[in-house]
C-alpha cells in the first residue's frame, strides 16, 4: 500500500491543530482535527492521534486488527484526552475529531468521530465513506437542508461528536470493500468545508497516479477555495 500525507497551518490560524497518521508498516491511516476555538486543540489532537496508532500497532503485532479494536483505541483516546482537560485548567474543553482507516486485505475498516473524512476514488468515481457528525449533517439527513446548502451554511462547522470534552464518547465504524487501484483520501475539514466533492473528485481523477504530489494538489486546492482553517489530507493507494 502506497501513502502519502501532507499538512499545512494555512493562511489565517498561527498553530495547526491538524495531526495525521500514516502508517504503512501496518496499512493504518487516520487525521485528527483539533477543536478551535480550544486553548489545546494542538494537544487533543496530537494525543488521540498517537494513543489510537500505538494501540493498534500493538495489536497488529499479536493478531488482525478488528473493527471493535479502532472502536475500542478511540474510546480509550477520548479518555485520555478527557481527564487531562479535567486535570488541567489551560486544557479546559479540549477536543479534536478523528477519521481513521485500517486496510485488512479487501477491506477497509473506518472509524470516525465528528467531521473529518474519508473518501473512496474508483474509476473515476469518488464516494464519500463517512457522514460528517454535524449539525447540518442532521439537517441534511431530516430533509432539511440540501448538501448544496450545507456546503454554504455558516453554521457548517459545528460538530455533534468530539473527542475529548466529555467522558463517553461513539466512534462510527464504517466497512468498505477495497478493489485493486482503488484510492483512499482522509481529510479535515479544511479541505471538505471548502472544495465541493465534484472538485476533489477532479483532483483526484487527475494525479491519482502520483500521490505526493496529488497529496499536494488537495491542499492547493483548498486554499485557492479561500481555506480559512488548517488544511490536511492523507491519500493511499490499495
Amino acid at each position: 500500500m502506497e501513502t502519502r500525507g501532507k499538512s499545512w497551518v494555512g493562511r489565517v490560524r498561527s498553530r495547526n491543530e491538524d495531526v495525521y497518521s500514516v502508517r504503512p508498516e501496518f496499512r493504518f491511516l487516520a487525521v485528527a482535527d483539533g477543536m478551535g476555538g480550544t486553548s489545546a486543540g494542538h494537544i487533543a489532537s496530537r494525543i488521540t492521534i498517537d494513543e489510537v496508532s500505538e494501540s493498534l500497532y500493538e495489536i497488529s503485532k499479536a493478531r488482525p486488527i478488528e473493527a471493535n479494536d479502532l472502536v475500542e483505541a478511540v474510546v480509550k483516546a477520548n479518555q485520555t484526552v478527557y481527564e487531562r482537560g479535567q486535570m488541567y485548567t489551560d486544557f479546559a474543553g479540549m477536543g479534536t475529531t478523528i477519521v481513521s482507516a485500517f486496510i485488512n486485505g479487501s477491506k477497509g475498516i473506518f472509524c470516525h468521530v465528528g467531521d473529518s473524512r474519508a473518501y473512496l476514488f474508483r474509476k473515476k468515481e469518488l464516494t464519500r465513506i463517512t457522514i460528517d457528525h454535524s449539525v447540518v449533517q442532521e439537517l441534511v439527513d431530516s430533509g432539511e437542508m440540501t448538501m448544496e446548502q450545507a456546503q454554504r451554511a455558516p453554521n457548517k462547522n459545528l460538530i455533534t461528536r468530539s473527542i475529548g470534552p466529555k467522558p463517553e464518547v461513539q466512534p462510527e465504524i464504517t466497512l468498505q470493500e477495497l478493489h485493486d487501484g482503488d484510492v483512499l483520501m482522509l481529510c479535515s475539514d479544511g479541505v471538505s468545508d471548502f472544495v465541493p466533492d465534484d472538485e476533489i473528485r477532479e483532483v483526484m481523477d487527475a494525479h491519482s497516479h502520483n500521490l505526493r504530489f496529488l497529496a499536494s494538489m488537495l491542499i492547493e486546492t483548498a486554499d485557492k477555495h479561500g481555506s480559512t482553517d488548517n488544511i490536511t489530507t492523507v491519500v493511499a493507494k490499495v
